[in-house]
């Protein structure tokens, strides 16, 4: 059960999520902000420390009345850390927004109810600053990738979960608990509603999606910790790339040197890693590079051997002038 005493909030991590009984009233959408999300797949790895990171921030929220967004940014960018999670250089920022509802949270938490609880427990003492406690944690990392459903394209933007409190509760709470029984390359793919919850094994437990939301996969994966993403952000930097640089590119593209998705994925790398497109200091060239893997619905290249023949010409027009 999970316990409610107006300043710690008490739950078992042996439940077997019979204790979730609101999650038919829990609302979450996951919004895509540059995206029409009804027609992408958002898959979010979380570290076993972003897992309990997050899952104690949602909780914190859900029992204070914390409306807004917060927002937590990429290793690289001003990393801030709101919810406890730091996404990798490749990914977007998060956000996460408590909406407001008619529904009190008086009925999922028994107040003034508190027990000791049997087996294992959780406590969050919500007298404390939960944030302050993991400002300092590096391992609490996550990586955030965004898929176009039709093509399988990746495609980078940001993310906004909007919950009400009763989905804000079930998310922390079941992240919380996947935390401590946490198995690397596990999966937990969210339902739209309880039926289809009930049929999936490996559905997550804790929280319904609205039918308009972009559909989400939360895993449990090892990710390089901050120090780690920063490291490689100063290695990338420091490679210097010239329009020069990007035309040996394509044409060890052209020469069949190295694959098309090899260079797009190190262009992909280099790209977001140095300004998410907010400080605009990588040439577009570069940029053009990053998808050149892209492929159209009948799975061939947007970019023919042709039209890269004719970026290179003007590519070495332009390192020449």
């Amino acid at each position: 059960m999970i316990y409610y005493d107006g300043r710690k909030i008490e739950f078992s991590l042996e439940d077997d999520d019979s204790d979730l009984t609101f999650v038919g009233n829990s609302y979450g959408k996951l919004e895509l902000l540059t995206h029409n999300e009804s027609t992408y797949q958002v898959i979010l790895s979380l570290t076993k420390d972003a897992m309990l990171c997050l899952g104690v921030h949602l909780v914190y929220m859900a029992a204070n009345d914390q409306w807004g967004c917060m927002r937590n940014n990429p290793v690289g960018d001003d990393e801030a850390i709101s919810m406890g999670v730091r996404p990798s250089p490749l990914s977007g920022s998060l956000f996460f927004e408590q909406t407001e509802a008619e529904t009190s949270c008086e009925t999922i938490l028994a107040a003034n109810q508190c027990k000791i609880c049997t087996g294992k427990t959780f406590s969050i003492n919500l007298d404390k600053d939960i944030e302050a406690q993991y400002e300092d944690l590096f391992t609490n990392t996550a990586e955030i990738e965004i898929y176009e459903q039709l093509t399988g394209n990746r495609v980078y933007g940001d993310t906004l979960f909007r919950l009400n409190r009763e989905g804000m509760l079930g998310l922390g709470v079941t992240l919380i608990r996947i935390a401590h029984n946490f198995q690397k390359g596990k999966g937990f793919s969210f339902c739209h509603n309880v039926k289809a919850l009930q049929e999936n094994a490996d559905g997550f437990r804790g929280l319904l999606l609205a039918e308009d939301s972009a559909t989400m996969k939360i895993c449990c994966a090892e990710l390089p910790d901050r120090n780690q993403y920063k490291v490689m952000i100063k290695e990338m930097r420091e490679r210097n790339l010239s329009k020069a640089d990007v035309a040996k590119l394509i044409q060890k593209i052209l020469d069949e040197q190295i694959t098309r998705e090899n260079a797009a994925i190190w262009a992909n790398w280099y790209v977001y890693v140095d300004n998410w497109d907010r400080c605009r200091l990588i040439d577009r060239e570069l940029k053009h590079l990053a998808i050149i893997d892209r492929k159209n619905e009948n799975g061939e290249y947007v970019f023919t051997n042709e039209i890269l023949k004719e970026y290179l010409v003007k590519l070495t027009e332009l390192t020449k002038s």
